[in-house]
């Protein structure tokens, strides 16, 4: 384990460098390209303070929405290590351990599936559990095909 876990680290990097542009590319091919959002028919008049306040405040909110991503991402990180120690740990219990191996398997695999997605729609990590615990079964279906060894 000592030797998989750095590959796993490095193959988790490489996957969202370069399947993450794959994820996005299809996003687009799909027509969902994000919100999109009118111009409102009020004009202001905008004066060079309130100009000035108005990119102090979109880079304050740039700034805390990159660092809740990389948060986020650290934490699902975090997350689907630990859940991959429990996916390896509970093989080793007899009688259910294999088909409990099978399920956190399906369930692994279907979570990676989603997440690309999830993250292009800018869904955030409590909200992608939330979806994930409610449909449980329909995620444990969908990656079973992949858990088959």
């Amino acid at each position: 384990m000592l030797w998989f876990y750095p590959l796993y680290v490095f193959s988790f990097v490489l996957s969202n460098i370069w399947y993450n542009d794959m994820a996005k590319y299809a996003y687009v091919a799909m027509g969902r390209h994000g919100p999109v959002t009118e111009p409102s028919s009020q004009k202001e008049v905008v004066n060079s303070q309130n100009l000035a306040h108005i990119h102090v405040l979109f880079f304050l909110l740039s700034f805390f929405r990159v660092i809740i991503g990389i948060g986020e991402q650290v934490f699902s990180v975090l997350l689907l290590s630990f859940f991959f120690v429990e996916v390896c740990a509970v093989e080793f219990i007899p009688y259910i351990g294999k088909g409990l191996n099978f399920l956190l398997l399906s369930w692994m695999y279907a979570y990676y599936c989603f997440e690309y997605k999830w993250n292009l729609a800018e869904v955030s990590l409590d909200k992608r559990l939330d979806f994930f615990e409610s449909n449980w079964a329909f995620f444990a279906g969908f990656g079973n095909g992949l858990s088959l060894d």
